[in-house]
């Protein structure tokens, strides 16, 4: 699992690209199972007449809609999945492409960018973390969530983005913890 990145800017946007790397042997396995449940999906309806038993429609429906909804959205996320974020002035713009489909942009307003990492797991002895973007309003000791990506990046690759950011934007801020901000208002005040 190597997930990787794409960071530009056009002077007033900054343009991130998250891509999501999942190993083959997952996606076999997943596209195992789904083929399985799409098969026994298929098979349902065959299996009992429904003409004579119209109560087996609504189940069969609610099955093909949890096949639908997790194992196939999860397995396009793997094979596809990519997260992308715009950052300007003072709006985050967040979407998510499973390559089939996108989700709705989602815009966040924000004063102050701030940029943290959360440990999520060890992967093949490499710590992965989520990116978290917090604003930070008119009182610097409150901090509001505004998105958390879903793709997993390396400590190092998260350092990477930081050191591109922070010299195509000033106004971001960035630290492994909300304290350190904390900190750098007091320094400052």
């Amino acid at each position: 699992m190597r997930n990787d990145y794409k960071l530009n800017s056009d002077g007033t946007h900054i343009k991130l690209t998250l891509n999501q790397n999942s190993t083959t042997k997952g996606k076999v396995i997943l596209s195992i199972i789904v083929s399985i449940l799409i098969g026994v999906l298929v098979y349902l309806p065959f299996s009992f007449p429904i003409i004579n038993n119209p109560d087996i429609i609504l189940p069969i429906i609610v099955f093909a809609i949890i096949i639908f909804v997790f194992p196939i959205r999860y397995l396009f996320w793997n094979l596809f999945g990519k997260e992308y974020f715009i950052i300007n002035k003072n709006k985050l713009s967040s979407h998510r492409d499973f390559g089939v489909y996108r989700t709705n942009l989602n815009i966040q307003q924000f004063e102050r960018l701030h940029l943290e990492f959360e440990n999520t797991k060890t992967f093949e002895e490499i710590e992965c973390a989520n990116l978290i973007f917090k604003s930070f309003n008119k009182d610097p000791s409150l901090s509001k969530y505004i998105y958390s990506s879903s793709i997993n990046l390396e400590l190092e690759v998260i350092k990477e983005i930081k050191n591109k950011i922070s010299k195509l934007d000033s106004n971001i801020y960035f630290s492994e913890t909300t304290e350190e901000v904390l900190v750098q208002e007091f320094i400052k005040s």
